[in-house]
């Protein structure tokens, strides 16, 4: 408990690995959403570190890959 530089850093960290998996294997939606769910959760880590702005940047980041998501599942699926 407490070791937010730890968690920040690897959150930081997971989504540059995610996001350049997600980059070389595009049609894994598996990656894409690893992607979201993290900057996601990246993003209430720096909320809760009182630091809004950075949180909001990495809401806006979660909320463009979930909508990029979205728009690569089929409407019937």
């Amino acid at each position: 408990l407490g070791r937010w530089d730890e968690a920040e850093s690897a959150y930081a960290q997971a989504a540059g690995v995610q996001s350049a998996l997600a980059a070389h294997h595009p049609d894994s939606l598996d990656y894409r959403e690893d992607v979201a769910r993290t900057r996601l959760n990246l993003g209430v880590i720096l909320r809760d570190r009182h630091r809004p702005k950075d949180a909001e940047a990495e809401y806006e980041r979660a909320i463009d890959a979930y909508r990029r998501l979205a728009d690569a599942v089929p409407a019937n699926v």
